[in-house]
């Protein structure tokens, strides 16, 4: 009796024993498989340096080309900002242009650290060399300064109160129009002009109908067809190489040409007359031509006057001294 009694206790704590076991193999499976963690891999640390990391913390996830690679292991406070070491399950190999910077999951909280290792063909960064991280973003804010940029041209800027201004003069006038006020009031609400719209349009039907049927000038000029045989053939001999308008028409470029060269040749004789050469240049441009001419004319209206005084004595005396 005592023996089984203590065979039955054996056995309870072989099983509480064997369970136990069971919770702490389930423990560690959750521990480093599921929980990632790099106890039989090997480990690569690399050290960043922030001016502000924004709220990112220890623990947040290191993303390179949208996988997650490592975690934020220690953040540490400087004289000028912020020194990170990230513990990655991956070698990076980091390029003159690389960029590490700090990413918002969303506006409500949450942030990790986006790599990028650079461009293939920019030269590569000295082993260990400490990396300058750039802040990023900061959703929060950046929302906050433009609430504020907006709330300062909407109510400062005096934009609220022009819309509300706007608003008010737009219910004035509708107010108007549905009264009556004014031409649009009455166009809106007079029948009378409905009806002059519908008889308008009434009318413009019984024209259209009436042409359509042949009746009137313009509905003979739209049915009769020897109309159009003769239009075609009035457009025809205009457009006859023989007729005038045909030969200026026609595909023949000489007298386009002939009147190209005609406007070039007045247009260089108008240009020489402009610079005072030749008999016409000289008299439009030069002004002592003009005066030469009017004292010309001066003297020989005087002369004239002076033949004109003297003819009555030189007549007489040729009859005197004829007759002698």
């Amino acid at each position: 009796m005592r023996k089984d009694i203590i065979a039955r206790e054996l056995t309870i704590e072989i099983v509480v024993g064997a369970f136990a076991f069971m919770v702490l193999l389930a423990l560690a499976y959750f521990t480093i498989i599921i929980g990632h963690d790099k106890l039989f891999k090997d480990e690569h640390r690399y050290q960043v340096e922030f001016r502000d990391v924004r709220g990112l913390r220890k623990g947040d996830n290191v993303v390179v080309r949208g996988v997650p690679i490592g975690q934020v292991a220690a953040l540490e406070l400087t004289d000028t900002g912020v020194l990170l070491t990230l513990a990655l399950g991956h070698k990076l190999h980091f390029k003159e242009d690389y960029r590490v910077e700090v990413i918002a999951t969303s506006i409500l909280g949450g942030n990790y650290l986006l790599v990028s290792e650079g461009s293939e063909n920019a030269p590569a960064l000295t082993e260990g060399q400490r990396l300058i991280g750039d802040p990023g973003h900061d959703l929060v804010g950046e929302a906050g300064d433009l609430v504020g940029e907006l709330r300062e041209t909407f109510i400062d800027g005096g934009v609220l109160e022009n819309l509300q201004a706007t608003v008010r003069e737009l219910k004035e006038i509708s107010e108007k129009i549905n009264s009556g006020a004014g031409t649009i009031g009455m166009l809106v609400n007079d029948p009378k002009v409905y009806e002059g719209y519908e008889s308008l349009i009434s009318n413009l039907h019984i024209i259209v109908e009436s042409i359509a049927d042949g009746e009137g000038t313009l509905g003979k000029l739209a049915q009769d067809d020897a109309l159009y045989d003769n239009m075609a053939a009035f457009t025809g001999k205009l457009t006859n190489e023989t007729s005038t308008l045909g030969r200026l028409l026609s595909p023949d470029d000489q007298i386009y040409e002939d009147l190209s060269a005609s406007i070039a040749s007045l247009r260089k004789i108008s240009e020489s007359m402009e610079k005072g050469e030749g008999t016409l240049g000289k008299l439009l441009a030069d002004d002592t031509v003009y005066d030469d001419l009017s004292q010309l004319l001066k003297e020989t209206r005087a002369t004239v006057d002076d033949f004109r005084e003297n003819s009555p004595i030189v007549t007489f005396t040729s009859v005197f001294f004829g007759a002698l």
